[in-house]
């Protein structure tokens, strides 16, 4: 996998790093009995997980074999915790990648925070510095991980 640092969208000129689509070195997967599958990207404190649970999109109770598993993606540090009960929660169903940003390739880049939106739980946080609530809060920003979306599905 090629690890590569993406600079702030406003300096860029070319993509970040090439987009890995597929590598042979990729695991495959070793679910073998069905099961829902629910992504979030952009997990927050979970939020979005817990009506997945109480059946929000659908009675979980239909999913194959009544099984599911979750994978939560978030960038925020400000949810490693709640996200982290999560997975203590449900130790072998839910999949928590705190600190980490979706994209097409894995490495690292700056993370902007939205320290204003409280009543929105922190929604404005962003890999752009140009977001409205980033600049509000004074362009904040964390390094987070970058895990390539592709190789997840």
């Amino acid at each position: 996998a090629t690890h590569t640092m993406v600079e702030p969208a406003q300096t860029q000129t070319a993509a970040p790093c090439q987009c890995e689509a597929n590598d042979a070195k990729w695991a495959p997967p070793t679910r073998v009995v069905p099961r829902c599958i629910f992504i979030d990207l952009g997990a927050a404190d979970g939020n979005s997980f817990n009506a997945f649970l109480t059946n929000n999109y659908g009675p979980v109770a239909n999913c194959p074999s009544g099984k599911w598993e979750a994978y939560l993606v978030e960038a925020n540090p400000r949810f490693v915790e709640p996200l982290g009960q999560l997975t203590a929660r449900f130790p072998s169903d839910v999949h928590v990648l705190s600190t980490t940003a979706a994209y097409d390739c894995e490495g690292t880049t700056s993370f902007y925070l939205d320290t204003t939106s409280v009543q929105h739980n922190f929604w404005g946080s962003s890999l752009s510095s140009t977001h409205p609530d980033v600049q509000k809060s004074g362009m904040q920003k964390v390094n987070v991980q970058l895990m390539n979306l592709n190789r997840l599905l």
